[in-house]
Formats: C-alpha cells, sequence, structure tokens
C-alpha cells in the first residue's frame, strides 16, 4: 500500500508540474507590498521608471490620460508645443488619486520646463489653482562682471543664440540695481529712469548690448538728465553688471 501510495503522489507531482511548466508566466502570483511573488514586465517597466527610464509612448498620446510614470514621445495631445511642432518631450507624472495629479513636461532640444495641476473638489476643478501649463522660468548664466565702457567686448560662457530671452542686471550709478528680462534680438536696448531727490528731474539712463554667438559688445552707454537748469547728455553712466540666458 505505501508503494501505491508513493507512487500515485509521485505521478500528481509529475502532473502538475508538467501544467506548471506549460502555463508559462501566468502560473505565477505577481509580488505586492505584502507577498514575495514573480516579478512581471509590468512591474519591471515600472521600477526601469522609478530609476529614471522612460516608456516610449505612441505618437498622438494624451498627456492628461497617463498614468504615474516617465515618458517620452511626440505629438502629444494637449502638449505645450505647437501642433506643428513635433519636437521630442519629455513627460513626468504624479498622482496621489484620481483627484490630485501632477504632470511635468519638458521640450528635450530647448530644455524649457511646463506643470500642470488637477485638483478636483467633487465637480470642481482647479478651484485655486490655474487650469493650465504654467512654465518654470530659468536662466543660465552668461557673464558676469563690471562694465561701463562702450565698445567693450564680452564673452559669454555660451552660444546666445539658444536663448529666445536675456536677463541683463545692470547699476545705474544711484544705488539703483536693475534687472530686466529682454526679447534676444542682435542689439538689445536695456533702460532706466531714476527720479531726482532733491528737485524736480530724472536721470534716463539707456544701454545697447549686441549679440552674436558667444559674444557680446556694449554698443551704446548714456544718461540723460532733465532737471531744471536744462538737459544734460553723460557718457558711460550704467554699469552692466551680469547677462543671462533666459530658458
Amino acid at each position: 500500500m505505501k508503494k501505491k501510495k508513493i507512487a500515485r503522489a509521485l505521478q500528481d507531482l509529475t502532473n502538475r508540474f508538467n501544467l506548471h511548466v506549460g502555463a508559462g508566466d501566468k502560473e505565477h502570483l505577481p509580488a505586492d507590498k505584502d507577498h514575495a511573488g514573480f516579478f512581471t514586465p509590468n512591474l519591471l517597466e515600472k521600477l526601469m521608471m522609478a530609476i529614471g527610464y522612460r516608456k516610449i509612448v505612441d505618437e498622438g498620446t494624451d498627456i492628461l490620460k497617463l498614468e504615474p510614470g516617465k515618458y517620452a514621445g511626440i505629438n502629444f495631445k494637449n502638449s505645450t508645443l505647437a501642433d506643428s511642432d513635433s519636437g521630442w518631450v519629455m513627460v513626468d507624472v504624479n498622482k496621489s488619486n484620481d483627484s490630485y495629479i501632477e504632470f511635468k513636461e519638458v521640450h528635450s532640444f530647448s530644455g524649457r520646463t511646463f506643470f500642470r495641476n488637477i485638483h478636483k473638489s467633487g465637480s470642481t476643478i482647479n478651484a485655486g489653482a490655474a487650469s493650465g501649463w504654467t512654465e518654470f522660468v530659468r536662466t543660465v548664466p552668461l557673464w558676469q562682471g563690471s562694465v561701463t565702457k562702450t565698445g567693450t567686448n564680452l564673452t559669454l560662457l555660451d552660444d546666445c543664440s539658444k536663448f529666445s530671452y536675456v536677463k541683463i542686471i545692470a547699476d545705474n550709478g544711484n544705488a539703483n540695481i536693475e534687472s530686466k528680462i529682454l526679447k534676444r534680438i542682435d542689439t538689445v536696448n536695456f533702460t532706466s529712469t531714476n527720479l531726482m531727490k532733491s528737485s524736480v528731474g530724472d536721470t534716463k539712463f539707456s544701454a545697447s548690448i549686441s549679440f552674436n554667438k558667444n559674444q557680446a559688445t556694449l554698443v551704446s552707454n548714456f544718461a540723460y538728465v532733465n532737471s531744471a537748469a536744462g538737459y544734460t547728455t553723460l557718457d558711460q553712466q550704467f554699469n552692466i553688471l551680469s547677462i543671462e540666458g533666459v530658458i
């Protein structure tokens, strides 16, 4: 009897093993937060996202319908890129639940970065937040120093043509530091006005800086003084302190 029971048990184990081998991945239970288990392709994909790799998604994928993770692709629906621009985009999605979701979009070519928030309260969406994309404005140092003399050439740390805007910081000589973001064109005009403290009038400062790839030149620099005594023009009054590229 014992031999028969052992034989039957062995045959039963053999049958179960054959079924297991032929079943493929479905025979294994996936790992979860409470149990050890089989590491499925889906779990591997999520692990790769967690350590920084991105899933390449189909062209035309709707950003706002993506599940939490890291993605990349072109021609996303609801993207900040224009429909005519097929540039590569990287997208991060964070979610605490279906009512609280954050999206981050980065244009690979330019580095421009955008954020979008979805906050639902009942049937109301984003009652206290903007419903569209908000751009992160970042600056890259291109030059720093102290220049007043016209004709001075400045060597930039990067090609200025990469930036649509530049941020210029200057001192008008009256303890007034001006910081302005200006459209980068061949020659940028930087102006400032300072009211006189002791009399009626003002001083208008103006500087022009030309840009060409990794070079910038202080083309002009003067101040126009308007007072009760009349008008006076002073040369080289603006002190250029720094230039930054704006992303």
